[in-house]
């Protein structure tokens, strides 16, 4: 690793690069009545393997961590404010709800994912909140 700076804003534009054009087609995608989630899926799929802490149980043979704690950990909190603000434009375009209408919605998808990736409980609560409040 040359620079951490380097590193951070390739990762902050990897991380645009996931929200951005979700964030951009959004009311397109609503308008048409296009399906949403699938392309949901794909975000909680890439943010789930992201964001889960990885078994400290590994093999010796394996190389060390090659991203130092304190950086790994920015990263991560800029992937959950941008994670954050996606929740948030999907609660205001009334897509996600606090409590799914059937199994595999949306709504479910995005709970269960958002419960795998480890996300403080408090948010959680928030956001669900806010999404009643939405209806």
């Amino acid at each position: 690793m040359e620079s951490t700076d380097e590193l951070m804003i390739e990762f902050e534009l990897c991380i645009g690069l996931i929200f951005k054009p979700l964030r951009h087609h959004l009311k397109n995608v609503l308008a048409t009545d296009g399906s949403l989630s699938s392309i949901w899926q794909s975000v909680l799929s890439v943010l789930e393997d992201l964001l889960n802490e990885p078994e400290r149980n590994s093999p010796i043979s394996e190389p060390k961590e090659m991203i130092p704690e304190n950086l790994k950990a920015t990263m991560n909190d800029l992937a959950n404010e941008h994670f954050q603000n996606a929740i948030m434009v999907l609660i205001s375009a009334g897509v996600l709800l606090a409590d799914s209408k059937s199994p595999g919605d949306i709504s479910a998808i995005t709970w269960e994912s958002v419960g795998r990736m480890g996300i403080n409980e408090g948010s959680v609560v928030e956001w669900k909140q806010a999404a009643g409040q939405e209806r």
